[in-house]
């Protein structure tokens, strides 16, 4: 059969000098002591004639200057912005970069100034290394094939969980903060693509899995220090790629609410009060190895049952922002959304953490019978943080992660998250 479309593949990587990671913080103020594994930019590019799209991984928290690297793509390749996706894998285990007035910790401004000048001499060398992959995977474009396959995957767990804290005169306050509570069902689903060449050969994987990538958080593993990792989005791409010669981007669900089952941070309630406990593991890198080699044998699972029949692949993107009211007055809450088809297949991003809620309701709208949904695309673009249902918002006592301070007002994401998801399917239909 005619091959209608060209597919080509490329890493390059972004592991930090040795000379540069010392002066690099991780999250929540970590200084790291050495490397455990690297870390890599990926970039699958497709052309079917007409359209060239890029789909791009990086193996950060974030993607930390998505308008310096949109717009060095686009210059560089004349690829629109509608046709580039760009994710971060949502490691906990890498520099922090880019601008987050709104993450405490992580603002970049508040650093002394040997952490700034690093992080912005690192984010220069990400932008050199992403064009080096994105160049490369055009130079090797070759005519090829693509199948989609799904399966399931049992690593990941809810990780909101309420907690009974007894207070002093012997009365129960509930609590909803960080924990695990396996009783709460969700998303399990290994979603892939495979681009192959007409002889079988494979050229490049994309996969999506809904869980955090933070299985080495608070590590200490570099001599009492932070020890930089991909953890298992890196994990499962280095070793299909160490198998099958090929180029495998691993890309985050919709985990905003979705821990890993295992993991070296630790939330239980205190035996005597209830109270959320956290605590950090003394551990080594043998608890990633075996929570990613589980989900590696999963993956390889379902790329086994890929056939790759789609010799035609029509290509259109679209952007949008949603643009709702803050709890600050003069400050709106902003999400990028990005809607990309590649024939029957649809991958809808967002630039913040979509809670797993977001997810399902995305995939219930979208009239079409694959679509993949990616946290962290574009994640910087704006301070969207975590993307969460008026269901936990509305909670009056929480103890989550960037729920406190979140400019996201419930009660109206959803319907503009609902009107736009539908203009955005009628407008790449």
């Amino acid at each position: 059969m005619e091959n209608l479309f060209l597919c080509g593949a490329a890493k390059t990587c972004i592991t930090p000098s040795a000379e540069l990671l010392p002066n690099l913080h991780g999250l929540q103020n970590r200084w790291f002591g050495g490397v455990l594994d690297d870390i890599y930019c990926r970039a699958i590019a497709l052309d079917n004639g007409t359209s060239r799209a890029l789909l791009i991984s990086m193996e950060l928290d974030k993607i930390p200057y998505p308008e310096r690297m949109m717009t060095a793509i686009t210059d560089a390749t004349g690829i629109p912005e509608e046709l580039v996706t760009i994710v971060a894998v949502h490691t906990h285990s890498a520099p922090v970069t880019g601008h987050r007035p709104d993450e405490g910790p992580n603002f970049l401004d508040r650093k002394p100034r040997q952490v700034q000048k690093a992080a912005h001499e690192y984010g220069d060398f990400l932008i050199s290394q992403l064009l080096s992959a994105v160049t490369a995977a055009l130079d090797r474009l070759r005519p090829a094939r693509m199948g989609i396959g799904t399966g399931q995957s049992y690593i990941n767990v809810y990780r909101n969980t309420w907690y009974d804290r007894k207070n002093e005169d012997g009365s129960v306050t509930r609590l909803l903060a960080l924990g695990a509570d396996p009783s709460r069902p969700i998303d399990h689903t290994i979603t892939a693509l495979k681009f192959e060449t007409p002889d079988g050969h494979p050229i490049a994987y994309f996969i999506n899995y809904p869980v955090h990538c933070c299985v080495l958080h608070t590590n200490r593993l570099c001599d009492g220090k932070f020890g930089l990792s991909g953890d298992i989005a890196g994990f499962v791409s280095r070793h299909l790629e160490q198998e099958e010669d090929c180029v495998a981007i691993w890309s985050s669900g919709a985990a905003g609410d979705i821990n890993p089952s295992s993991m070296l941070e630790v939330y239980y309630p205190d035996p005597d009060t209830g109270d959320v406990v956290t605590r950090s593991l003394d551990g080594d890198y043998g608890l990633l190895e075996s929570i990613a080699s589980r989900h590696l044998a999963d993956v390889k699972k379902v790329l086994r049952t890929i056939v790759c029949d789609r010799t035609a692949l029509p290509l259109a993107g679209q952007v949008e922002w949603s643009e709702t009211p803050g709890l600050q007055p003069e400050k709106p809450y902003q999400v990028r959304l990005h809607l990309l088809r590649l024939n029957d297949i649809l991958l809808f991003g967002a630039s913040g953490e979509f809670y797993s809620s977001f997810g399902k309701l995305i995939r219930d709208l979208l009239p079409a019978d694959h679509v993949i949904v990616m946290n962290h695309e574009s994640s910087l673009y704006a301070q969207s943080g975590y993307i969460a249902d008026d269901e936990t918002l509305l909670l009056p006592d929480t103890d989550l992660p960037g729920i406190s301070h979140t400019n996201m007002k419930p009660g109206y994401f959803r319907e503009s998250l609902i009107r736009l998801c539908m203009k955005m399917y009628q407008d790449v239909s």
